[in-house]
């Protein structure tokens, strides 16, 4: 299926091989080189996807981000967002997270793992529509209440159990990435995505389904991205819980 995607790099030789690779898989692409020109391009056009490098002169990807996200706030809409950037740690990665990036490519990138990538996010816009994730409810206490006919106090003491074994979970989980664990990973993520959909927090329930793929399927990188990304969605969950109970 042929997409339109806005490649915001500033590096001519970078921009030109994504833009080859996209053209390739039958993609439309526009270019733009800086994050004014990104912006720019988004309020004149429609995306399916931005592929965005995070350092870049003018206004770099860290200001891009908020401006999209904050913009998305009145029109609804949301667009997937791949960073990029040469510069990487977990801190990196996951400040890219926090601000509304969908996913991260660390420079230099292969072939597959930029395309592989693009397509996860192309196949989950299409999965959640085009308000995407972000209309994902961090707790979703109103429709948990309802799902549970009403009973407040079934679901307060629902929710003090779910902060000791996230708690818990979240503990094992990091030992195991520390360890190199995948496969504990992926047994700690699938329990994480259960009892946080059961208590309504929708966004972790989502993110931690994506750790558990990206573990099963052995894929480091991408496991190592999402596991700063579910520890601080948990923090935000207790903490929403916390001024609940």
């Amino acid at each position: 299926m042929s997409n339109t995607i806005l490649v915001a790099e500033d590096d001519i030789a970078v921009r030109k091989v994504i833009v080859e690779l996209l053209e390739i898989e039958g993609h439309r692409v526009q270019e733009a080189d800086d994050g004014e020109a990104c912006l720019e391009a988004l309020n004149d056009s429609a995306f399916d996807l931005l592929v965005l490098d995070l350092m870049m002169p003018r206004m770099d990807g860290f200001a891009v981000i908020p401006r999209i996200r904050q913009a998305e706030l009145h029109t609804g809409k949301h667009i997937p967002i791949l960073c990029m950037t040469g510069v990487y740690t977990r801190d990196f990665a996951a400040n890219c997270y926090r601000l509304g990036g969908d996913a991260f490519v660390e420079k230099p990138f292969s072939r597959v793992a930029l395309l592989g990538k693009i397509q996860e996010l192309l196949e989950l816009r299409r999965s959640t529509g085009d308000s995407g994730l972000r209309e994902l409810a961090l707790l979703d206490y109103a429709g948990t209440l309802t799902k549970f006919n009403g009973m407040e106090q079934v679901v307060r003491e629902l929710l003090e159990l779910f902060s000791q074994e996230s708690r818990e979970r979240i503990q094992k989980l990091l030992d195991a990435w520390q360890q190199g664990d995948l496969k504990e990973v992926r047994t700690q993520a699938h329990t994480l995505k259960s009892i946080s959909g059961t208590i309504g927090a929708q966004r972790m329930s989502h993110y931690s389904g994506r750790l558990e793929d990206a573990a099963e399927r052995g894929n480091r990188e991408h496991v190592s991205n999402l596991v700063p990304l579910v520890r601080m969605e948990m923090d935000e969950v207790h903490q929403k819980i916390g001024e609940i109970l």
